[in-house]
């Protein structure tokens, strides 16, 4: 332990031309700005995050692997640097450069280093003859701060000029507490808190994340189960399975996720508008419209034959306007009075393929439970990170 601080407190001194103002006690002073440089590297770094994450409808996420550069200010930036002290030491490489190590290939995975020697594969351990015992301290300590989730933390090489080190996405999100989103919804998520708090989300005095991310994949878990129930009476009855059921089939979700709420706030939003238009119909027969994402019109439908009898635009749009239209491009499906959504828009906001027959639908209802199973087991590892996360902050 003695080590890391020594490590941590001469990563980066302050230069000997450096003035600091006289006074009561300028410890504080030389504190506040190391935070003022975090902040400022932090705000690079989420600046590189959304701009990977904000991606529009129907594009693909980036991949876990995707690299990220991460500013060396932040306080990612800080401890990935002494990570890459630690790694390039002279006694650590004068004992990995004899044994031929492939360094591209190297992880540190909990206790253990994952290489390839020689052509060969190898995990070294604590308890083994390798030697990597006496080596490991700081470089197991910090690997476990910069990744609390256990992906596995490479190698990286030392310092050169200018160059940025870089991160794969999901390692550089994990250490701020955040999963890797599997869907557009889930990342619109982090993307608009990262917006709204200027900064990473911060830990309780329990090591619980402050993120509004776990509430949300929570509730989308609740949606995948909702869906894979939907799924499993459309493939029971062999005799009467059509394919064209699943784009028949409309559902009104359940739960409290972002794709729920937004919905229901679109429904309303479409409904006033209707209303004030004189277009809301009664209770007994209601309007048949839905808003239209693409061509960002309302379409009134004839009943019966499914045809747009007309279309609207209010002749002065305020802003339940602008809103439903900024909904339906989040969204990217069309927007109706009931909040129900079709069940191809559902798995398709959820990233899951369109089954095009029974065999499809069946593995897709599978997908659908190991999708939510997935989910949960992913809390337990960002609690982790949680629990880890605030001693970065303590020890810096």
């Amino acid at each position: 332990m003695d080590d890391l601080y020594a490590l941590a407190e001469t990563w980066e001194p302050l230069p000997s031309d450096s003035v600091l103002a006289t006074t009561a006690d300028p410890v504080y002073a030389y504190l506040s700005d190391t935070q003022a440089l975090h902040a400022e590297g932090d705000k690079a770094l989420i600046e590189q995050l959304i701009n990977l994450l904000n991606t529009p409808p129907g594009a693909q996420l980036p991949p876990p692997s995707q690299p990220v550069p991460i500013a060396e200010q932040s306080m990612l930036g800080r401890w990935s640097g002494a990570f890459s002290k630690a790694i390039n030491g002279k006694t650590f490489l004068a004992w990995a450069e004899p044994q031929g190590f492939d360094f591209n290939t190297l992880r540190v995975l909990d206790s253990r280093l994952h290489v390839t020697a020689h052509g060969q594969p190898k995990v070294l351990s604590l308890a083994d003859e390798s030697g990597w015992w006496a080596l490991a301290n700081p470089i197991i300590y910090i690997s476990r701060l910069v990744d609390p989730t256990a992906l596995g933390m490479p190698y990286l090489g030392p310092k050169s000029g200018t160059e940025a080190i870089t991160l794969a996405l999901d390692l550089t999100l994990a250490f701020h507490g955040y999963p890797m989103p599997t869907n557009r919804l889930a990342a619109m998520t982090i993307v608009e808190e990262l917006q709204a708090l200027q900064g990473f989300p911060m830990f309780d005095d329990n090591g619980r994340g402050k993120s509004i991310i776990r509430a949300e994949l929570t509730q989308q878990v609740r949606d995948c189960r909702q869906l894979a129930d939907t799924l499993e009476p459309l493939i029971r009855d062999e005799q009467n399975f059509f394919a064209l059921d699943i784009y028949r089939t409309r559902l009104h979700l359940t739960s409290d996720s972002r794709l729920a709420r937004s919905l229901k706030e679109a429904a309303a939003l479409l409904q006033a508008i209707l209303d004030e238009n004189g277009l809301g119909g009664t209770v007994q027969t209601p309007t048949n419209a839905y808003f239209d994402f693409k061509r960002k019109l309302i379409c009134v439908l004839a009943n019966g034959n499914g045809q747009a009898e007309s279309t609207l635009v209010p002749a002065l749009p305020d802003t339940r306007w602008d809103r439903l239209v900024l909904l339906g491009e989040q969204l990217g499906i069309h927007l109706y009075p009931a909040h129900s959504v079709s069940l191809v828009h559902a798995l398709q906001a959820y990233a899951f393929e369109r089954p095009l027959g029974r065999e499809a639908i069946s593995a897709l209802i599978q997908q659908s439970g190991a999708c939510a199973a997935g989910d949960i087991e992913h809390h337990a590892l960002i609690q982790r990170a949680a629990a880890l996360s605030p001693l970065c902050r303590q020890v810096e």
